[in-house]
């Protein structure tokens, strides 16, 4: 919860109420904690005159029932009433004024009170104020502290996301080459029998020894020999239906795709120089539907594991 303002602090104590006291101790000095307790004083001090008041109020009534007594038995002594009324209208006027004087002090003493609390109140508010000023700049701190801290996180989480990356990228490489040499030992030992239902007599080809006897036969150039060189298997064996002997040039991949079948494809015309019977071959696990297209256009032969997905393919060249 991201606390901007002194609305948003309000907001969050209104939404959690028992965040208030810890607040408070926070906050407060124990002699601000204490101002409950001198209010409480005050209010019983407050309470007290309010029954003073009442009483004096109650006594009035009494008196003023007094004076109508007085006043029926005036009508029967009026003449030895009158100074007995006079005495106790000085009576009363001595306890109306020290009535007076008393309420005065009252007053006054409230008064100071209410202002001593004001001036207190006054003194809480802006101490209230600094330490909410405080926890605003303490709250800034923190979140330029946090903003900080969550950059140099996002700054590590991305630097080890591309650590990992490369190190994901590195094993998919390293992944991938495994396979692809588990496939070409797999071919290399078991692609006589994949293709034996349509060449006889095949064997595996020496890849070294066969290219050697090419460039004795017509020098080739840097490229030419990379390009021939990269080929995974070489095998020949005569094509059962023509008779006619076919050196097929391998491409083998974990996934097959147009770039595969393309390479086969070009080794295989550089091959035709030496040889017009050659016949591109792919092979692997899977096949994407771009390349297994582009072989049947091309005349490819395909081998999906160990199914030869177009065996037509030799019979249609031958």
């Amino acid at each position: 919860m991201a606390l901007e303002t002194v609305e948003d602090i309000i907001r969050a104590l209104q939404e959690h109420p028992e965040w208030r006291e810890p607040l408070l101790d926070a906050l407060l000095s124990d002699q601000y904690r204490q101002l409950p307790s001198r209010t409480d004083r005050l209010e019983e001090a407050l309470a007290r005159l309010a029954e003073e008041s009442a009483k004096t109020d109650q006594a009035l009534r009494e008196l003023s029932v007094s004076l109508q007594r007085s006043r029926e038995e005036n009508d029967r002594a009026f003449a030895e009433l009158r100074e007995s009324l006079q005495r106790s209208k000085e009576e009363n006027d001595r306890s109306f004024a020290e009535l007076r004087e008393s309420l005065q002090r009252s007053k006054e003493e409230n008064d100071r009170a209410f202002a001593e609390l004001r001036e207190s109140l006054q003194r809480s508010k802006e101490e209230n104020d600094r330490a909410f000023a405080e926890l605003r700049e303490s709250l800034q701190r923190s979140r330029e502290e946090n903003d900080r801290a969550f950059k140099e996180m996002r700054e590590n989480t991305q630097l080890m996301k591309e650590e990992t990356d490369r190190v994901i990228d590195r094993l998919q490489r390293d992944t991938a080459e495994l396979k692809g040499y588990h496939l070409e030992e797999y071919y290399r030992h078991h692609a006589t029998a994949i293709l034996g239902r349509y060449f006889r007599s095949l064997k595996v080809v020496d890849k070294g020894d066969y290219l050697q006897k090419l460039h004795e036969q017509s020098p080739m150039t840097d490229e030419e020999w990379r390009q021939l060189v990269s080929a995974d298997l070489f095998l020949r064996g005569r094509h059962q239906p023509s008779g006619a002997e076919y050196l097929t040039v391998w491409e083998i991949s974990w996934k097959i795709d147009r770039s595969d079948v393309q390479r086969a494809i070009q080794r295989a015309e550089l091959l035709r120089r030496w040889e017009a019977n050659t016949l591109p071959v792919v092979a692997g696990k899977n096949i994407t539907q771009g390349a297994r297209r582009m072989a049947q256009q091309s005349g490819v032969l395909v081998v999906q594991e160990t199914t030869v997905i177009n065996g037509t393919s030799p019979a249609a060249r031958g």
